[in-house]
């Protein structure tokens, strides 16, 4: 439980607007996209899951995963700023990240979305046609901070590049008509 600004109770899942999020990014991607936590889960998901890194950790505990197994299909979000997440994000094998700040701006500023915020694979960015600074603060070898005008907000992006990393990444969706 959380309090929210008018001092009530709330969720942590009202609080940050996880259902919202998942609504937006399921709305351009015209495929559901289901926000779980791991007490709802009942089986390990054959898509990726959008968690924060102490909830993979509790995912790779509850189904005695090696927890370097599961993180290509693990997007974090929530992670902080800088280099060193970064190259955090890279060593773990991540689908990939937002960071706390990026998502914060999107739950306040969601009329004026900024656009972009999504760090994620190179060869994903380049197959959807996305753009990134290079060099940038937050691009390492395999990975960078994209945006793309067709996608102008942070949950289009993300739906967008979460479909795109399945279907080259995981292979999922393939001999489906996707």
């Amino acid at each position: 439980m959380d309090v929210d600004d008018e001092g009530q109770d709330v969720t942590l899942r009202e609080f940050e607007e996880i259902d919202i999020f998942a609504d937006a990014m399921s709305r351009r991607g015209q495929r559901e996209i289901p926000v779980r936590y791991v007490d709802e889960l009942d089986q390990f998901p054959d898509g990726v899951i959008i968690c924060e890194e102490s909830v993979a950790a509790l995912i790779s505990d509850r189904w005695s995963l090696q927890r370097g197994n599961i993180y290509s299909q693990v997007f974090l979000i929530a992670v902080g700023r800088g280099p060193k997440n970064a190259r955090m994000v890279e060593s773990l094998g991540a689908a990939g990240a937002i960071a706390s700040g990026r998502y914060r701006v999107w739950r306040t500023e969601r009329g004026d979305d900024p656009g972009g915020g999504v760090f994620g694979r190179k060869d994903v960015a380049v197959d959807m046609g996305a753009m990134w600074a290079s060099p940038g603060l937050w691009e390492t070898d395999r990975y960078c901070l994209m945006w793309h005008d067709t996608y102008p907000s942070l949950p289009e992006l993300l739906s967008a590049y979460l479909l795109t990393y399945q279907r080259k990444v995981l292979k999922l969706f393939e001999g489906k008509g996707q």
